[in-house]
């Protein structure tokens, strides 16, 4: 078993700025599909790009085996240290999948909490750092069967994001990711 972690790095100021205002209402995201919307907004990080690749559509490609995890977590990408992020939703998008197909192949994702350590330099002193305790969290997604030999299997999720400017909601919007399990 492995964990196989990727990162959605999210352009929040951009969104803003090309959107405007945002649905606060979590049942009515703006939506940033199709893919090349989606490109321009959201960077896919994984860590070993030798296990995880992005296809042309934007379909997050997986080459995993039966028992691996994986662990997704979303950031800004910004300078500007006002916007904040949270992956509140993480579903499959049929629900004929939900009890056939994807809770065979894969888990359905689930929230995991965990207590990060994050350093803070010191303003009169940059080799001096405090550790602050931050809690966060991840989806998991745990990999339960593969597709045939030398076939692929890929199935779509709705993920909505809450963004966030200094702390408070601006509103929502979703991506619709693409994981494909790559048994080539």
């Amino acid at each position: 078993m492995k964990m196989i972690d990727i990162l959605m790095a999210i352009r929040t100021e951009d969104i803003i700025n090309d959107y405007g205002k945002l649905s606060k209402d979590i049942n009515k995201p703006v939506s940033l599909h199709p893919s090349v919307v989606y490109d321009k907004y959201i960077r896919i990080l994984p860590e070993d790009e030798k296990v995880v690749s992005i296809d042309d559509v934007g379909d997050i490609v997986i080459k995993a085996n039966v028992g691996d995890m994986i662990r997704f977590n979303g950031i800004t990408l910004n300078n500007n240290p006002m916007y904040s992020i949270s992956v509140l939703k993480f579903v499959p998008m049929a629900e004929k999948m939900i009890q056939e197909d994807v809770v065979k192949m894969m888990d359905l994702p689930k929230v995991e909490h965990y207590i990060k350590m994050m350093p803070v330099m010191k303003m009169d002193n940059p080799l001096d750092v405090d550790m602050q305790k931050i809690k966060s969290y991840y989806w998991m997604i745990e990999v339960n069967e593969l597709p045939y030999h030398g076939s692929v299997r890929v199935m779509y999720y709705e993920c909505i994001i809450g963004i966030y400017k200094e702390g408070v909601l601006q509103g929502y919007v979703a991506i619709e990711p693409g994981i494909v399990l790559d048994n080539k």
